[in-house]
This record gives C-alpha cells, structure tokens and sequence, in this order.
C-alpha cells in the first residue's frame, strides 16, 4: 500500500536548491504563513522499509548554527541549518565490527547536549551494534571520512543480532545512560561510568562490555517488546519511557521502576513510532492503520485519533513552537531532568509523515487534553500499580475521538521516514535517503 519510489542517481553530499515539480508547489500554506521548501537532496537509493532515513537536530555550544544529523542506508549525513548551508554538509561512513553490509548500514540516531566527555551521538546499526561517537570529530572528518566510535554496544550481537530499531539518551544523566531498542523486540538500558585517566576521559566495562541499568520488575519493563520490534521514545524528564510495538500496542512505563503506567491498543496492525509532546502530558503513536492515536497521560485515555494518511505512517513529531496556552522552548533548552513539567498547552500542534508521500499537520484540542491543564505541575509514579499492557483493548471506530487534518500535503514521489521540527525548520527525509528543508513563515532561509 505505500507508494513507489522514484530512485533518481546518487547525488553524494549535495544538497539542491528546491527545484523540478517541487518549485511549483511553492512550500506549505499552514496558518501561521508559507513553509518556504529551500533545499533538498534528492533520492539515491531504492525503498527499503527495514532502513528508514531518520533525523535529530543538534546544538553545539562553539557552532552558531545546528546540525542535522541524518542516518542514509549506507552513511551519516551531516548538514549545518544555516543560511547558505548547502555548501557545509558532508558524508561520513560508520561502521561497526565485522565484515558484511549490516555493520556498515546506519538505522537511526540519537544526539544529548549533556554528555560532559564529548561523546554526544549514538547511532544504531543494521548489525544491531550501537555505536557511540563524538558530533564534533564527525565534522571535523572530510566528505567521505571515517570516524572512529569511541565504544562499541553490543559488539558483533552479543545481546542481540537484531537491527537496531531506535536509540535514545535518557535526560538529566549528563550522557551516562541511553537505552536501544531491536527488530526482534529486545530493549536495553546501558549506563555508561566515566572517570579520570591520562586521557581526558576513561570508558569503564564491565565483562560484558555494557553495564546495564537494573529495571524493577524486568520482567514488566520487557513483556511489551517480546517477540515483536519496538520502537521506544523518552520522556522530556526522562521519568517515563513510551514504547510502541508491531503487535499495535503502546506501553507507557516508568523510569527506572518499569511500572506500566499508561498505553493503548492499535485500532489494527502495528505501532511504527512514537513521540512525546514537550510538556510530557501526551503520546503520539502512528503505524500501520493510517492512524495517530494521542494519548493523554492525565486522563489515562485516548485524547483524539487522527484521520487523514492513505497509507503506513512513519513518523510523528509535536511542534511546541505553534502550540497556543504556553510559550515555547528556546532551541538551545535541554530536557528538564526532574519530573517538574511546563503546563500543559491548550492545544497542540502535531506533525506526520507517511509512505503517502504526504506532510500533515494536526491541531489536538480535545477535553482530555484541556483537563491536563488543571492538574498539578509535578507528577510521580511512585507507588502506581502497574498496568497489564496485554489488557489494552482498541477503540471501536464509533467510540474514537476523530481529528481531520489541518493541513495535507504530497511532498516527493519518495515515501517519506521522518519528520524533525526545530524553531527555525521542519526536515523531513525519505527511506531512499531523500531530505527536504523547509523554512518556517518569516524565517531567515
């Protein structure tokens, strides 16, 4: 059901001006202006679904401008969001251990401001392994150079031979600790312990290579993610960890106790990601039923379904910087590291794309949703009985919250994998390792 990619030649580290087709639809009309479409690399591989092109935005403290890191199937893409930024991109190869194309095939990636030793970019792989490297020695690499991770997760599959399927920094550890989820539904939780050596920083092992954190019960925090992939997000405090499943289930637990606090079925099919609103109050989940169902933590139940896609979703990302009832963050503000939240908004904005080939953009404003805004501003799960995810039943169609698009759009011929919102752009990338940049109303290009 998703649609056939146009597989143009490679175009390396060259990023275009819009052009083609793309010029004349002339951005995307939101009610806030004109989202200006300026610079595109176009598609240099065929669709593959286990290699979706995905992005995080990073801030450098001695870099003006932020960098876009995208995983392509083959290599890292780094681009810098800076006016006239098409010159300043590079490729970079990663490769884990071991011959064959899975160690050289980067499937996701994660970036932390906090990580005090430098070592700020995780990057899953095909093979499984989880690479950890340094953004700024990336840069510092040539086009085509070859950085050389300063550790290795789940050396040669180890723990697990399975794809990596999503790789996240827990907030407030200052670096210390992530967690990696797989296509054969495992889920770890690594801690990484720093100390002085003669060199500016020692990575201390154990035996197993990894240390992982102790979940209480194991058991609860693993039952969701057996036997099926799963892709896993945390929360802005890093108090809670959503992990959305191919068996249609998202599961909502807490941090580190494991407690399942919150989650829903899928109407059908599987979940295909998941992403957290800035106040920590709602999760979105898309997938295989054309579907994103919200969810609002406070009222432990779904707050709006919406309806729009034509086909699988891939990706999901809220967009503080439009969301009316709180002001939104700076660019360069890092998640909070207790559980204190920011009132939740009066309404949110949320974005997705799809193997449609389409942009949407949604307003979630539903009674849930404005019920979380009388709730107090510190939440715990201290003590909260742990839910049963295998009890989460789906909505009927009658009984869902429906919400219809406030925007919809055909961006490429290319079924889109991702889409990454900052203050200034909204990114969006493809599964052939296509990338559109399109520039806010009444942003600087």
């Amino acid at each position: 059901r998703c649609c056939p990619s146009i597989v143009t030649r490679s175009c390396g580290n060259t990023i275009h001006p819009a052009s083609s087709w793309l010029e004349t639809m002339q951005g995307v009309l939101t009610p806030e202006g004109r989202w200006s479409l300026v610079a595109e690399r176009r598609t240099s591989h065929p669709f593959n679904p286990e290699t979706p092109s995905t992005c995080v935005i990073c801030h450098l403290p001695d870099r003006k401008a932020p960098v876009a890191v995208f995983n392509l199937p083959r290599a890292l893409f780094l681009c810098a969001l800076s006016p006239g930024a098409g010159s300043d991109s590079r490729l970079v190869e990663v490769r884990g251990t071991g011959p064959g194309p899975a160690t050289a095939s980067p499937t996701c990636v994660a970036f932390t401001p906090e990580a005090q030793d430098g070592l700020d970019l995780l990057v899953g792989m095909a093979s499984g392994e989880v690479l950890l490297l340094s953004l700024a020695g990336c840069l510092a690499q040539p086009n085509g150079g070859k950085p050389v991770p300063a550790a290795i997760y789940n050396e040669a599959g180890v723990d697990t031979p399975a794809r990596a399927v999503s790789v996240q920094w827990i907030p407030g550890t200052n670096g210390g600790s992530f967690i990696a989820t797989h296509a054969d539904g495992a889920f770890h939780a690594y801690h990484r312990i720093l100390g002085q050596s003669s060199d500016k920083w020692l990575l201390h092992r154990t035996n197993s290579e990894v240390e992982p954190l102790k979940m209480v019960p194991h058991r609860t925090m693993s039952a969701l993610s057996r036997g099926c992939s799963v892709i896993a997000a945390m929360s802005p405090a890093g108090d809670a960890v959503a992990l959305a499943g191919r068996d249609g289930r998202l599961a909502i637990h807490a941090y580190p106790t494991g407690a399942c606090i919150g989650g829903f079925k899928s109407y059908y099919g599987g979940l295909t990601c998941v992403a957290w609103s800035a106040d920590g109050y709602l999760v979105a989940a898309g997938g295989e039923d054309d579907l994103i169902t919200v969810y609002s933590l406070v009222s432990k139940a779904v707050a709006a379904v919406c309806q729009g896609h034509s086909s699988w979703i891939t990706g999901a990302a809220f967009d503080p910087w439009t969301a009316s009832g709180t002001p939104p963050p700076s660019p360069e503000a890092t998640p909070p590291s207790s559980p204190r939240l920011q009132r939740a908004s009066a309404s949110y904005r949320l974005a997705s794309v799809g193997q449609d080939c389409q942009l949407l953009l949604w307003e979630v404003s539903a009674p849930a949703v404005r019920a979380a805004t009388r709730t107090h501003s510190v939440r715990s799960w201290r003590g909260v009985k742990s839910l049963d995810p295998g009890s989460f039943a789906a909505l009927r169609r009658g009984d869902m919250p429906l919400v219809g698009p406030l925007v919809q759009q055909r961006m490429t011929a290319d079924p889109l994998s991702s889409v990454t919102v900052s203050e200034q752009d909204v990114l969006l990338s493809s599964y052939g390792g296509g990338i559109l940049r399109l520039c806010r109303a009444g942003r600087t290009q």
